[in-house]
């Protein structure tokens, strides 16, 4: 399989809900995954990734800020212990160094928390396009983006864009999404589309993401129907337990687990330049290392990091208390086929 064709395949996975619910219902399969070919195949894709991707971080998720208006049905944010703000200038143009001189590629501006009330967001993307970062992107959830934040996200060189929005219809969204208005939402998603079409040239990806579930699993297609035209991409996905702290199913349908692929690909840092395990681990509970006296390289390659991926080796989730009912490592949610 030649390498367009296979980030093809993983596109129609990643933003392809039939095909990510058929790859999902084979990668459950135990004829197919506990063959003794399949896994070869995967043990041999698996260690080929991890060497790849322990050479330097494919990207750093920075939290610029962990305010957040919503109360969202799926996320624990108002259970958060952190006090709320924002990241120093200071420390984020450390970091911002730091990513540049290790050459890492994807700079993502979004933690455990809704960028744009970050009063600062416009001009960190700007540092970050100067530094010379390759790929800048953030998520948000839409409500406070307004005009002159649509004009900054085209005007700084804003890579990719992701809005979650989880919803077709008000009554839905008002289950998911207690706290912002649908209406509002929707009408400057419809804001920075045109904004962009009207640039022409603009670099800017729209993405729009659908966590789906229980509650809004039937408006699935009317929200496909009613935004496939305009947006660049729309992102299909399934619920997580933020590590079993939140009272979902902490299975997927297989019941292999596989070392977490978040343990090599990235680095996270809140807004205290602190780094957790993981983007799970909102309240940093099992820190890698601080950024305000470290250095990323040595975060990176640090002891802590190297511990917590030998457990993960070993299948030893017990012994990790986030790892240990997360969901987000099961065969058939997260594999290693999936490339970074």
């Amino acid at each position: 399989m030649t390498m367009s064709t296979f980030v093809w395949l993983q596109n129609r996975v990643v933003f392809g809900r039939r095909t990510k619910r058929m790859a999902r219902l084979l990668l459950a399969a135990p004829a197919i995954v506990d063959s003794a070919s399949y896994r070869w195949l995967y043990t041999r894709r698996m260690v080929g990734e991890m060497d790849r991707l322990s050479q330097k971080p494919l990207f750093i998720r920075m939290e610029t800020t962990n305010r957040c208006r919503a109360a969202c049905s799926f996320c624990p944010h108002q259970a958060m212990k952190r006090t709320e703000g924002e990241m120093a200038m200071g420390l984020y143009e450390r970091i911002v160094s730091q990513i540049r001189r290790m050459d890492i590629g994807r700079l993502n501006l979004h933690g455990f928390g809704e960028p744009f009330l970050d009063p600062h967001i416009l001009e960190r993307i700007e540092i970050a396009r100067k530094a010379g970062i390759r790929h800048i992107a953030t998520n948000t959830n839409g409500a406070a983006l307004n005009d002159k934040l649509i004009d900054g996200c085209l005007d700084t060189g804003l890579d990719e864009i992701y809005i979650s929005l989880d919803a077709a219809t008000e009554d839905v969204y008002r289950t998911m999404r207690p706290g912002l208005s649908f209406h509002r939402v929707e009408r400057n998603i419809g804001k920075l589309v045109e904004a962009k079409r009207k640039r022409g040239d603009s670099r800017l990806k729209i993405f729009l993401s659908f966590v789906e579930c229980r509650q809004n699993r039937h408006e699935v297609r009317p929200f496909l129907k009613k935004w496939s035209s305009q947006a660049d991409g729309i992102s299909i996905s399934y619920l997580h337990n933020w590590g079993d702290r939140l009272n979902f199913n902490p299975r997927g349908r297989a019941v292999r687990r596989d070392p977490c692929r978040h343990l090599w690909a990235g680095l996270d840092v809140n807004i205290e330049g602190r780094v957790p395990l993981c983007c799970y681990d909102y309240e940093t509970s099992i820190p890698l290392g601080d950024l305000k006296t470290q250095d990323l390289e040595e975060v990176w390659r640090g002891e802590p990091l190297a511990r917590y991926r030998k457990h993960h080796l070993r299948r030893d989730y017990a012994n990790i208390a986030l790892c240990r009912g997360c969901n987000a490592n099961y065969h058939d949610k997260n594999p290693w086929w999936l490339s970074q």
